[in-house]
Formats: C-alpha cells, structure tokens, sequence
C-alpha cells in the first residue's frame, strides 16, 4: 500500500509537471503569434502609405506599374 501511494504521488507530479509545460509552451506560441500579427500590421500600413504616395506620382516605368497594381489588387 505505501508503494502504490508513491507511485500515484509520483504520477500525479509528472502529470503536473507535463500540464505545466505544455501550457508554457502553448503560452509562448501564443506570445510569438501575437508579436507576428502586429508586425504584419504595421507591414501592411507601410505598404499602403507607400501605394498612397505612389499613386500621388505620375509613374511610368512598367515594373513599378506593375508592383503597384499588385498592391492594390492584393
């Protein structure tokens, strides 16, 4: 009887331990998913400060042009 006693204590510590570090893990994917979403946000407020700008100007080089149709068609 004290053996199985250890051996749940010893389980539910390693359960304990494996929910903790799944849950970090879980946490800090998190974190790096929202520390992508806002650079790709400010990214796209580049690019469209940069279309806005680009439309402002007569451009006639045909690979702007088409960067530029590009942008806006998304």
């Amino acid at each position: 009887m004290a053996s199985e006693a250890i051996v749940s204590g010893v389980v539910a510590d390693m359960a304990g331990r494996l929910v903790s570090l799944v849950a970090g893990h879980l946490l800090a994917d998190r974190r790096g998913v929202d520390d992508k979403l806002r650079r790709v946000r400010r990214l796209v407020v580049r690019i469209e400060s940069a279309v806005e700008a680009a439309e402002a100007r007569r451009i006639t080089g045909r690979a702007l042009l088409a960067w530029l149709s590009d942008l806006l068609l998304g």
